[in-house]
Protein backbone atom coordinates (compact mmCIF):
# COMPACT_ATOMS: atom_id res chain seq x y z
CA UNK A 1 0.00 0.00 0.00
CA UNK A 2 3.08 2.37 -0.10
CA UNK A 3 2.22 4.36 -2.90
CA UNK A 4 -1.32 4.96 -2.17
CA UNK A 5 -0.51 6.12 0.99
CA UNK A 6 2.43 8.62 -0.60
CA UNK A 7 -0.33 9.59 -3.53
CA UNK A 8 -3.01 10.03 -0.13
CA UNK A 9 -0.74 12.15 1.66
CA UNK A 10 0.41 14.50 -1.12
CA UNK A 11 -3.31 14.60 -1.79
CA UNK A 12 -4.67 15.59 1.83
CA UNK A 13 -1.31 17.90 2.85
CA UNK A 14 -2.25 20.82 0.53
CA UNK A 15 -5.56 20.67 2.28
CA UNK A 16 -4.52 21.14 5.30
CA UNK A 17 -2.05 24.00 4.95
CA UNK A 18 -5.12 25.81 3.25
CA UNK A 19 -7.13 24.97 6.10
CA UNK A 20 -4.27 26.38 8.50
CA UNK A 21 -4.12 29.60 6.39
CA UNK A 22 -7.67 30.55 5.96
CA UNK A 23 -7.75 30.34 9.99
CA UNK A 24 -4.52 32.04 10.74
CA UNK A 25 -5.43 35.21 7.90
CA UNK A 26 -8.92 35.24 8.22
CA UNK A 27 -11.86 36.03 10.64
CA UNK A 28 -14.72 33.41 9.47
CA UNK A 29 -18.00 33.37 11.01
CA UNK A 30 -19.04 30.91 9.56
CA UNK A 31 -18.24 27.66 7.01
CA UNK A 32 -20.82 26.11 5.28
CA UNK A 33 -20.32 22.63 3.92
CA UNK A 34 -21.55 20.27 1.45
CA UNK A 35 -24.45 18.41 3.01
CA UNK A 36 -24.48 15.58 0.90
CA UNK A 37 -23.68 12.37 2.21
CA UNK A 38 -21.57 9.97 0.28
CA UNK A 39 -20.08 6.75 -0.40
CA UNK A 40 -16.85 8.54 -2.43
CA UNK A 41 -14.16 7.42 0.01
CA UNK A 42 -14.72 4.32 -0.38
CA UNK A 43 -12.88 2.35 -3.29
CA UNK A 44 -11.64 -1.53 -3.32
CA UNK A 45 -8.14 -0.69 -4.88
CA UNK A 46 -5.62 1.77 -6.10
CA UNK A 47 -7.11 2.12 -9.92
CA UNK A 48 -10.90 3.16 -8.46
CA UNK A 49 -9.23 5.57 -5.72
CA UNK A 50 -7.43 7.27 -8.35
CA UNK A 51 -10.91 7.58 -9.86
CA UNK A 52 -12.48 8.85 -7.60
CA UNK A 53 -10.19 11.06 -5.72
CA UNK A 54 -10.53 13.07 -9.37
CA UNK A 55 -13.98 13.92 -8.68
CA UNK A 56 -14.90 16.96 -6.87
CA UNK A 57 -17.11 15.12 -4.60
CA UNK A 58 -14.12 13.42 -3.00
CA UNK A 59 -12.76 16.63 -2.28
CA UNK A 60 -16.24 18.08 -0.73
CA UNK A 61 -15.99 15.13 1.81
CA UNK A 62 -12.30 15.22 2.36
CA UNK A 63 -13.12 18.78 3.46
CA UNK A 64 -15.20 17.84 5.57
CA UNK A 65 -13.13 15.86 7.84
CA UNK A 66 -9.53 17.98 7.50
CA UNK A 67 -12.39 20.74 9.40
CA UNK A 68 -12.91 18.14 11.82
CA UNK A 69 -16.90 17.07 10.65
CA UNK A 70 -18.41 14.03 10.97
CA UNK A 71 -17.92 12.55 8.03
CA UNK A 72 -21.22 10.09 6.85
CA UNK A 73 -22.22 7.39 4.45
CA UNK A 74 -25.11 7.50 1.96
CA UNK A 75 -26.63 4.41 3.27
CA UNK A 76 -24.18 2.11 5.56
CA UNK A 77 -26.19 -1.36 4.71
CA UNK A 78 -25.28 -1.51 1.39
CA UNK A 79 -23.07 -3.55 -0.80
CA UNK A 80 -20.63 -1.08 -2.37
CA UNK A 81 -18.69 -3.46 -4.90
CA UNK A 82 -20.74 -5.76 -7.49
CA UNK A 83 -19.60 -9.02 -8.22
CA UNK A 84 -17.62 -9.43 -11.33
CA UNK A 85 -16.41 -12.83 -13.01
CA UNK A 86 -14.51 -13.05 -16.51
CA UNK A 87 -14.31 -16.16 -17.00
CA UNK A 88 -11.99 -16.08 -19.76
CA UNK A 89 -9.23 -14.58 -17.59
CA UNK A 90 -10.37 -17.24 -14.94
CA UNK A 91 -9.61 -19.69 -17.59
CA UNK A 92 -6.27 -18.60 -18.82
CA UNK A 93 -5.51 -18.57 -14.68
CA UNK A 94 -6.54 -22.47 -14.62
CA UNK A 95 -3.91 -23.16 -17.84
CA UNK A 96 -1.29 -21.59 -16.12
CA UNK A 97 -2.29 -23.10 -12.59
CA UNK A 98 -1.67 -26.55 -14.67
CA UNK A 99 1.65 -25.49 -16.20
CA UNK A 100 3.10 -24.85 -12.91
CA UNK A 101 2.22 -28.08 -12.19
CA UNK A 102 3.92 -30.21 -15.02
CA UNK A 103 6.97 -27.99 -15.52
CA UNK A 104 10.09 -27.21 -13.82
CA UNK A 105 10.35 -24.22 -11.93
CA UNK A 106 13.02 -22.91 -13.67
CA UNK A 107 10.25 -22.31 -16.45
CA UNK A 108 8.87 -19.63 -14.40
CA UNK A 109 11.81 -18.11 -12.59
CA UNK A 110 11.52 -15.03 -14.27
CA UNK A 111 8.33 -13.08 -14.73
CA UNK A 112 7.72 -10.25 -17.25
CA UNK A 113 4.10 -8.30 -15.97
CA UNK A 114 3.59 -5.79 -18.12
CA UNK A 115 3.25 -5.35 -21.67
CA UNK A 116 3.86 -1.35 -21.57
CA UNK A 117 7.76 -2.74 -20.99
CA UNK A 118 7.79 -3.59 -24.56
CA UNK A 119 5.32 -2.86 -26.75
CA UNK A 120 3.34 0.02 -26.88
CA UNK A 121 -0.31 1.48 -25.86
CA UNK A 122 -2.42 -0.11 -28.66
CA UNK A 123 -5.28 3.05 -28.77
CA UNK A 124 -2.06 4.81 -29.94
CA UNK A 125 -1.92 3.48 -33.52
CA UNK A 126 -3.01 0.37 -35.13
CA UNK A 127 -0.58 -2.35 -34.90
CA UNK A 128 -1.39 -6.00 -36.23
CA UNK A 129 -1.21 -9.92 -33.87
CA UNK A 130 2.03 -10.86 -35.81
CA UNK A 131 3.35 -7.29 -34.80
CA UNK A 132 2.58 -8.45 -30.72
CA UNK A 133 3.25 -11.86 -30.80
CA UNK A 134 6.51 -11.21 -32.42
CA UNK A 135 7.18 -8.29 -29.94
CA UNK A 136 6.24 -10.75 -27.00
CA UNK A 137 8.44 -13.24 -28.18
CA UNK A 138 11.73 -11.50 -28.77
CA UNK A 139 11.41 -9.77 -25.32
CA UNK A 140 10.88 -12.57 -23.30
CA UNK A 141 13.06 -14.64 -24.99
CA UNK A 142 15.85 -11.66 -24.16
CA UNK A 143 15.15 -12.39 -20.09
CA UNK A 144 14.75 -15.94 -20.35
CA UNK A 145 11.58 -15.92 -19.21
CA UNK A 146 8.18 -17.86 -20.00
CA UNK A 147 6.01 -15.73 -21.60
CA UNK A 148 3.35 -14.54 -18.66
CA UNK A 149 1.01 -12.94 -20.89
CA UNK A 150 -1.56 -11.56 -18.15
CA UNK A 151 -1.20 -7.93 -17.73
CA UNK A 152 -1.01 -6.72 -14.40
CA UNK A 153 -3.51 -4.35 -13.47
CA UNK A 154 -6.58 -6.52 -15.36
CA UNK A 155 -6.35 -10.05 -15.55
CA UNK A 156 -4.76 -10.68 -12.33
CA UNK A 157 -7.22 -8.32 -10.44
CA UNK A 158 -8.80 -9.71 -7.46
CA UNK A 159 -12.83 -10.02 -8.30
CA UNK A 160 -13.62 -11.55 -4.22
CA UNK A 161 -15.05 -9.11 -2.31
CA UNK A 162 -14.88 -8.14 1.20
CA UNK A 163 -17.40 -5.35 2.66
CA UNK A 164 -16.57 -2.37 3.92
CA UNK A 165 -15.92 -2.84 7.66
CA UNK A 166 -16.42 0.49 9.52
CA UNK A 167 -16.17 -0.92 13.10
CA UNK A 168 -12.94 -2.47 11.98
CA UNK A 169 -11.39 0.33 10.93
CA UNK A 170 -12.49 2.42 14.07
CA UNK A 171 -11.28 -0.08 15.99
CA UNK A 172 -7.63 -0.26 14.34
CA UNK A 173 -7.50 4.00 14.46
CA UNK A 174 -8.56 4.20 18.19
CA UNK A 175 -5.62 4.64 19.90
CA UNK A 176 -4.08 7.10 18.48
CA UNK A 177 -2.37 9.67 20.97
CA UNK A 178 -0.12 12.10 18.46
CA UNK A 179 -0.60 15.52 19.53
CA UNK A 180 0.01 16.65 16.33
CA UNK A 181 -3.13 18.35 14.66
CA UNK A 182 -2.14 16.85 10.64
CA UNK A 183 -1.05 13.50 11.68
CA UNK A 184 -4.77 13.32 13.65
CA UNK A 185 -6.63 14.38 10.46
CA UNK A 186 -4.33 12.21 8.26
CA UNK A 187 -5.43 9.52 10.05
CA UNK A 188 -9.06 9.77 10.23
CA UNK A 189 -9.12 10.43 6.48
CA UNK A 190 -7.38 7.05 6.69
CA UNK A 191 -9.81 5.48 8.34
CA UNK A 192 -12.53 6.10 5.72
CA UNK A 193 -10.22 5.77 2.55
CA UNK A 194 -7.91 2.69 2.41
CA UNK A 195 -9.28 0.73 0.02
CA UNK A 196 -10.54 -2.57 0.96
CA UNK A 197 -8.09 -4.47 -1.01
CA UNK A 198 -5.43 -3.50 1.82
CA UNK A 199 -7.54 -4.37 4.76
CA UNK A 200 -10.48 -6.40 4.64
CA UNK A 201 -9.87 -7.91 1.13
CA UNK A 202 -6.34 -8.82 2.25
CA UNK A 203 -5.62 -12.47 1.27
CA UNK A 204 -2.88 -15.10 2.07
CA UNK A 205 -0.40 -15.30 -0.78
CA UNK A 206 -0.14 -19.09 -0.96
CA UNK A 207 -3.92 -19.44 -1.74
CA UNK A 208 -4.14 -17.03 -4.61
CA UNK A 209 -4.56 -19.26 -7.54
CA UNK A 210 -3.25 -18.67 -10.93
CA UNK A 211 0.37 -17.20 -9.85
CA UNK A 212 3.76 -19.01 -9.24
CA UNK A 213 4.80 -18.95 -5.71
CA UNK A 214 8.79 -18.98 -6.80
CA UNK A 215 10.17 -16.47 -8.90
CA UNK A 216 13.76 -15.00 -8.84
CA UNK A 217 13.43 -11.89 -10.96
CA UNK A 218 10.30 -9.99 -11.69
CA UNK A 219 10.29 -7.05 -14.41
CA UNK A 220 7.17 -4.92 -14.52
CA UNK A 221 6.88 -0.73 -14.46
CA UNK A 222 6.52 1.36 -11.52
CA UNK A 223 4.87 3.16 -10.03
CA UNK A 224 1.34 1.01 -9.39
CA UNK A 225 2.76 -2.57 -9.24
CA UNK A 226 -0.74 -3.57 -9.86
CA UNK A 227 -3.72 -4.24 -7.92
CA UNK A 228 -4.48 -7.33 -5.21
CA UNK A 229 -3.60 -10.19 -5.52
CA UNK A 230 -0.26 -9.19 -7.92
CA UNK A 231 0.69 -6.45 -5.50
CA UNK A 232 0.85 -9.10 -2.32
CA UNK A 233 2.31 -11.53 -4.35
CA UNK A 234 5.68 -9.32 -5.52
CA UNK A 235 5.59 -8.26 -1.69
CA UNK A 236 5.57 -12.16 -1.08
CA UNK A 237 8.44 -12.78 -2.97
CA UNK A 238 10.60 -10.25 -2.23
CA UNK A 239 10.26 -10.62 1.35
CA UNK A 240 10.34 -14.37 1.26
CA UNK A 241 12.11 -15.57 -1.57
CA UNK A 242 14.47 -12.76 -1.95
CA UNK A 243 13.11 -11.88 -5.22
CA UNK A 244 14.84 -9.22 -7.09
CA UNK A 245 12.47 -6.11 -8.69
CA UNK A 246 13.50 -4.47 -12.08
CA UNK A 247 11.07 -1.38 -12.94
CA UNK A 248 11.05 0.03 -16.46
CA UNK A 249 10.46 3.91 -17.03
CA UNK A 250 7.23 3.60 -18.99
CA UNK A 251 6.30 7.86 -18.99
CA UNK A 252 7.42 11.41 -19.36
CA UNK A 253 8.29 13.56 -16.11
CA UNK A 254 11.15 10.88 -15.01
CA UNK A 255 14.70 13.11 -14.37
CA UNK A 256 13.09 16.19 -15.92
CA UNK A 257 10.12 17.22 -12.68
CA UNK A 258 11.10 19.42 -9.84
CA UNK A 259 9.06 16.77 -7.72
CA UNK A 260 7.81 13.35 -9.07
CA UNK A 261 6.28 10.83 -6.63
CA UNK A 262 6.37 8.16 -9.22
CA UNK A 263 10.14 9.09 -9.62
CA UNK A 264 10.67 8.84 -6.25
CA UNK A 265 8.41 5.46 -5.23
CA UNK A 266 10.32 3.46 -8.28
CA UNK A 267 14.06 4.33 -7.36
CA UNK A 268 12.93 3.34 -3.85
CA UNK A 269 11.49 0.06 -4.33
CA UNK A 270 13.75 -1.58 -7.64
CA UNK A 271 16.37 -3.76 -7.28
CA UNK A 272 16.85 -1.96 -10.46
CA UNK A 273 15.53 0.45 -12.85
CA UNK A 274 15.70 0.79 -16.58
CA UNK A 275 15.75 4.55 -17.35
CA UNK A 276 15.27 5.70 -21.24
CA UNK A 277 18.33 8.61 -20.35
CA UNK A 278 21.54 9.04 -18.22
CA UNK A 279 20.41 11.37 -15.74
CA UNK A 280 20.96 9.44 -12.95
CA UNK A 281 23.82 8.70 -10.98
CA UNK A 282 23.24 5.71 -8.81
CA UNK A 283 24.28 1.95 -9.28
CA UNK A 284 20.31 1.16 -9.46
CA UNK A 285 20.31 2.60 -12.90
CA UNK A 286 20.42 0.62 -16.06
CA UNK A 287 20.33 3.28 -18.71
CA UNK A 288 18.34 1.42 -21.75
CA UNK A 289 16.57 2.94 -24.94
CA UNK A 290 12.68 2.13 -24.30
CA UNK A 291 11.69 -0.85 -26.64
CA UNK A 292 8.43 0.68 -27.16
CA UNK A 293 10.18 4.19 -28.92
CA UNK A 294 12.49 2.08 -30.99
CA UNK A 295 9.55 -0.17 -32.59
CA UNK A 296 7.45 3.09 -33.00
CA UNK A 297 10.87 4.55 -35.22
CA UNK A 298 9.64 1.93 -37.59
CA UNK A 299 6.02 2.00 -37.71
CA UNK A 300 6.03 6.29 -38.58
CA UNK A 301 6.43 6.57 -41.94
CA UNK A 302 7.17 9.24 -44.00
CA UNK A 303 4.35 10.90 -45.34
CA UNK A 304 4.36 13.03 -48.13
CA UNK A 305 1.22 14.71 -47.49
CA UNK A 306 1.80 15.86 -44.24
CA UNK A 307 0.37 19.56 -43.80
CA UNK A 308 -0.94 20.12 -40.54
CA UNK A 309 0.19 21.94 -37.46
CA UNK A 310 -1.01 19.72 -34.01
CA UNK A 311 -1.57 20.78 -30.80
CA UNK A 312 -1.32 18.15 -28.65
CA UNK A 313 -3.28 19.11 -25.27
CA UNK A 314 -2.59 18.11 -21.55
CA UNK A 315 -4.77 16.32 -19.68
CA UNK A 316 -7.15 18.92 -17.31
CA UNK A 317 -9.26 16.49 -15.20
CA UNK A 318 -7.05 16.01 -12.20
CA UNK A 319 -9.68 17.92 -9.22
CA UNK A 320 -7.13 17.73 -6.43
CA UNK A 321 -4.22 19.42 -5.20
CA UNK A 322 -1.17 17.53 -4.87
CA UNK A 323 2.69 18.11 -4.26
CA UNK A 324 3.97 16.61 -7.68
CA UNK A 325 5.26 18.90 -10.51
CA UNK A 326 2.37 19.05 -12.36
CA UNK A 327 -0.47 21.51 -13.85
CA UNK A 328 -2.69 22.10 -10.67
CA UNK A 329 -6.63 22.46 -10.82
CA UNK A 330 -6.42 25.77 -9.92
CA UNK A 331 -4.26 26.59 -12.79
CA UNK A 332 -6.45 24.71 -15.37
CA UNK A 333 -7.98 28.18 -16.42
CA UNK A 334 -4.56 29.32 -17.01
CA UNK A 335 -3.82 26.52 -19.54
CA UNK A 336 -6.99 27.14 -20.79
CA UNK A 337 -6.39 30.87 -21.81
CA UNK A 338 -3.45 30.09 -22.93
CA UNK A 339 -4.32 27.31 -24.99
CA UNK A 340 -7.23 29.64 -26.76
CA UNK A 341 -4.25 32.63 -27.15
CA UNK A 342 -2.09 30.19 -29.50
CA UNK A 343 -4.92 29.24 -31.57
CA UNK A 344 -6.71 32.52 -32.15
CA UNK A 345 -2.51 34.07 -32.78
CA UNK A 346 -2.28 30.62 -35.29
CA UNK A 347 -5.70 31.80 -36.83
CA UNK A 348 -4.98 35.37 -37.13
CA UNK A 349 -1.59 34.73 -38.60
CA UNK A 350 -3.45 33.27 -41.43
CA UNK A 351 -1.80 30.06 -41.06
CA UNK A 352 -4.12 27.03 -42.66
CA UNK A 353 -4.34 23.59 -41.07
CA UNK A 354 -4.94 23.83 -38.47
CA UNK A 355 -5.43 20.84 -36.21
CA UNK A 356 -5.92 19.76 -31.97
CA UNK A 357 -5.36 16.55 -30.58
CA UNK A 358 -7.33 16.11 -26.97
CA UNK A 359 -6.30 14.39 -24.34
CA UNK A 360 -8.28 11.33 -25.15
CA UNK A 361 -9.83 9.89 -21.77
CA UNK A 362 -11.28 11.39 -20.04
CA UNK A 363 -11.91 14.36 -22.27
CA UNK A 364 -10.92 17.82 -21.57
CA UNK A 365 -14.84 19.32 -22.01
CA UNK A 366 -13.93 22.91 -20.60
CA UNK A 367 -11.05 23.19 -22.63
CA UNK A 368 -13.01 21.63 -26.40
CA UNK A 369 -16.02 24.36 -25.02
CA UNK A 370 -13.90 27.32 -25.30
CA UNK A 371 -12.26 25.87 -28.43
CA UNK A 372 -15.40 25.38 -30.03
CA UNK A 373 -16.38 29.36 -29.61
CA UNK A 374 -13.22 29.53 -32.28
CA UNK A 375 -13.65 27.13 -34.38
CA UNK A 376 -15.98 23.95 -34.48
CA UNK A 377 -14.12 21.86 -36.89
CA UNK A 378 -10.84 21.49 -36.00
CA UNK A 379 -10.26 18.87 -33.42
CA UNK A 380 -8.56 15.42 -35.23
CA UNK A 381 -10.28 12.28 -34.53
CA UNK A 382 -7.54 10.05 -35.70
CA UNK A 383 -5.65 8.41 -33.07
CA UNK A 384 -2.12 10.05 -31.95
CA UNK A 385 0.43 8.70 -34.75
CA UNK A 386 -2.17 8.66 -37.13
CA UNK A 387 -2.32 12.57 -36.17
CA UNK A 388 1.32 12.79 -36.17
CA UNK A 389 1.95 11.50 -39.64
CA UNK A 390 -0.68 13.87 -40.60
CA UNK A 391 1.42 17.17 -39.42
CA UNK A 392 4.47 18.84 -40.61
CA UNK A 393 5.27 20.38 -36.81
CA UNK A 394 3.74 19.31 -33.55
CA UNK A 395 3.38 21.48 -30.75
CA UNK A 396 3.33 19.65 -27.65
CA UNK A 397 1.57 21.57 -24.75
CA UNK A 398 3.24 19.94 -21.23
CA UNK A 399 5.57 18.15 -19.75
CA UNK A 400 5.11 14.42 -20.92
CA UNK A 401 5.97 11.02 -22.42
CA UNK A 402 4.82 13.26 -25.88
CA UNK A 403 7.40 15.58 -26.89
CA UNK A 404 9.82 12.50 -25.50
CA UNK A 405 8.39 10.53 -28.23
CA UNK A 406 8.68 13.26 -31.19
CA UNK A 407 12.47 14.26 -29.94
CA UNK A 408 12.95 10.15 -30.44
CA UNK A 409 11.25 9.69 -33.42
CA UNK A 410 12.99 13.12 -34.73
CA UNK A 411 9.78 14.48 -35.55
CA UNK A 412 9.71 18.49 -35.65
CA UNK A 413 8.35 19.90 -33.13
CA UNK A 414 7.95 22.85 -30.37
CA UNK A 415 7.74 22.53 -26.55
CA UNK A 416 5.62 24.76 -24.68
CA UNK A 417 4.59 25.39 -21.05
CA UNK A 418 4.54 27.48 -18.71
CA UNK A 419 7.35 26.64 -16.14
CA UNK A 420 5.08 27.73 -12.83
CA UNK A 421 2.59 24.79 -13.89
CA UNK A 422 5.62 22.12 -14.88
CA UNK A 423 8.47 23.10 -12.85
CA UNK A 424 12.28 21.95 -13.83
CA UNK A 425 14.55 20.52 -11.53
CA UNK A 426 17.87 21.75 -11.44
CA UNK A 427 20.34 19.00 -13.47
CA UNK A 428 17.20 19.42 -16.04
CA UNK A 429 17.48 22.87 -16.71
CA UNK A 430 20.38 23.76 -18.52
CA UNK A 431 18.87 21.14 -21.04
CA UNK A 432 16.06 22.53 -21.62
CA UNK A 433 17.84 25.80 -21.65
CA UNK A 434 19.71 24.37 -24.58
CA UNK A 435 16.83 23.51 -26.08
CA UNK A 436 15.19 27.35 -25.16
CA UNK A 437 18.37 28.77 -27.08
CA UNK A 438 17.39 27.00 -30.01
CA UNK A 439 13.63 27.86 -30.46
CA UNK A 440 13.14 24.55 -29.88
CA UNK A 441 11.24 24.68 -25.64
CA UNK A 442 8.81 28.00 -24.90
CA UNK A 443 7.55 29.45 -21.45
CA UNK A 444 6.37 32.57 -23.32
CA UNK A 445 3.44 32.47 -26.05
CA UNK A 446 5.10 35.40 -28.19
CA UNK A 447 8.24 33.38 -28.51
CA UNK A 448 6.18 30.54 -29.63
CA UNK A 449 4.41 32.23 -32.15
CA UNK A 450 7.16 33.82 -33.56
CA UNK A 451 8.93 30.35 -34.03
CA UNK A 452 5.72 29.07 -35.40
CA UNK A 453 5.68 31.57 -37.97
CA UNK A 454 9.66 31.47 -39.10
CA UNK A 455 9.71 27.70 -39.46
CA UNK A 456 5.79 26.82 -40.42
CA UNK A 457 6.58 27.01 -44.11
CA UNK A 458 9.21 24.52 -44.38
CA UNK A 459 9.56 23.08 -40.51
CA UNK A 460 12.02 20.20 -41.57
CA UNK A 461 14.34 22.31 -43.16
CA UNK A 462 14.72 24.05 -39.88
CA UNK A 463 14.80 20.87 -37.49
CA UNK A 464 17.32 19.19 -39.48
CA UNK A 465 19.55 21.78 -39.26
CA UNK A 466 23.03 20.66 -38.00
CA UNK A 467 22.95 23.02 -34.69
CA UNK A 468 19.67 21.86 -34.19
CA UNK A 469 19.89 18.31 -34.49
CA UNK A 470 23.17 18.52 -32.13
CA UNK A 471 21.40 20.10 -29.22
CA UNK A 472 18.61 17.50 -30.15
CA UNK A 473 21.22 14.56 -29.46
CA UNK A 474 22.64 16.02 -26.68
CA UNK A 475 19.16 15.88 -25.12
CA UNK A 476 17.93 12.15 -26.37
CA UNK A 477 21.48 10.99 -24.80
CA UNK A 478 20.08 11.85 -21.12
CA UNK A 479 16.47 11.61 -21.88
CA UNK A 480 14.42 9.56 -24.16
Amino acid sequence: MGYWLIKFIQSIYPLYLQKKNLLKNYEIEKIYFSKKNSDILISKNFSEFTKKSSRKEWFNQIIKIIFKKKYAFSNKNKYYFKKRVNLSKNFIKFIYEFLYLIMPRSFFSVICLDSNIYFPQKNKFKTNIMDNIMANLRYYFQKNSFPILLDNKNNYQDFSLKDYDLQLRKKLFSNNNSKDDFELILQECIKYSIPTDFLEGFVDIKKIFGIPKNVSKIYNIGPNLGEKPLINWIAYNIEKKKTKLFLHQVGGLYGTAQCNISEYYDLRVADKFYSWGGFYQSDKIIKKKSIYLNFLRKKIKKNKQQKNILIVCANLNHNYKDLSSRLQPSDNHIYVQNIVLLIKEIINNNLKNLKIKNYPHPVNNILINEIKKIKKNIFTDSNFYDAINDSKLVISTYNSTTFLELISINKPCLIFWDENHWPLNKESKKFFLNLKKKGIFHTKIDTLIKKILDISSNPSNWWNRKDIQSTLYNFKKNYC
